[in-house]
Order: structure tokens, then C-alpha cells, then sequence
């Protein structure tokens, strides 16, 4: 029966070393794998961090700046409606003193006056105006 008992000792013997050597690879595998994760969050939280911190500076940077500018516009376009108002009224002070045309108001309505000599339909026109 000794003989008959070993076979059967040493097949559990195997079985509880198989058994040992699977539950420590098992053991280090898990930890292996729980501290895989530990390890690569840094990255792409970092990563996430930098492009938000990139769009946020980059949207404040850019709300500065208009708001800079827009006022700065605004300050252009009034300045060169000035301009434009007086040279309009410059240029209409030119050409009534080239054409010697007056523009008086006679009961609340302009007029045109020409020059004396000048003709009611002119045979020349220059604009639509006698030459």
C-alpha cells in the first residue's frame, strides 16, 4: 500500500506547489496591474490641465484685446466722421465760389441762385451743371 500511497502524496504535493506558484504569479500580476493605473493618471491629467489652462489664458488674452480695440475703433470712426462732415463742407464752399451759385432760403425752402448772365436751360453741362 506504501507503494500505492506515494504516487497519490506526490500528485498532491505537485498540486498544492502548482496551486502556491499560480496564486503568488496571480498576486504579482493584480499588484502589477493596480499599480499600472497609479502610474499613468499623472499624464493625462496633466496634459488636460495644459489645454485648459491654454484655452483659458488664450480666451482672456483675446476678450482683453477687444476690449481694447473695439473702443479705440469707435474713437477712429468718430474722428474721420469729423473729417469727412468738414471736408464735404469745405468742398460745397468750393465749388459755390467757382460757380458762383448761392443757396439762400426763401420762406423756409432753398434756392438756387446763379450768377448774373447765366442761362435758365444752358446749352453746356458739366455733373448736370451749367458750364
Amino acid at each position: 500500500m506504501s507503494e500505492l500511497g506515494r504516487p497519490d502524496e506526490n500528485s498532491r504535493r505537485a498540486a498544492r506547489n502548482a496551486l502556491r506558484t499560480i496564486g503568488l504569479v496571480t498576486e504579482e500580476e493584480a499588484a502589477r496591474m493596480h499599480t499600472l493605473p497609479q502610474k499613468a493618471w499623472p499624464k493625462p491629467l496633466t496634459f488636460g490641465l495644459n489645454r485648459s489652462l491654454g484655452i483659458s489664458a488664450g480666451s482672456w488674452a483675446t476678450m482683453r484685446w477687444r476690449s481694447r480695440s473695439i473702443p479705440a475703433r469707435i474713437e477712429a470712426v468718430a474722428e474721420l466722421d469729423c473729417e469727412i462732415a468738414e471736408t464735404r463742407r469745405t468742398l460745397a464752399r468750393i465749388e459755390m465760389a467757382a460757380w458762383r451759385i448761392a443757396l439762400p432760403e426763401i420762406e423756409e425752402e432753398q434756392a438756387v441762385v446763379g450768377p448774373s448772365g447765366t442761362l435758365d436751360k444752358p446749352r453746356w453741362t458739366l455733373r448736370e451743371r451749367p458750364a
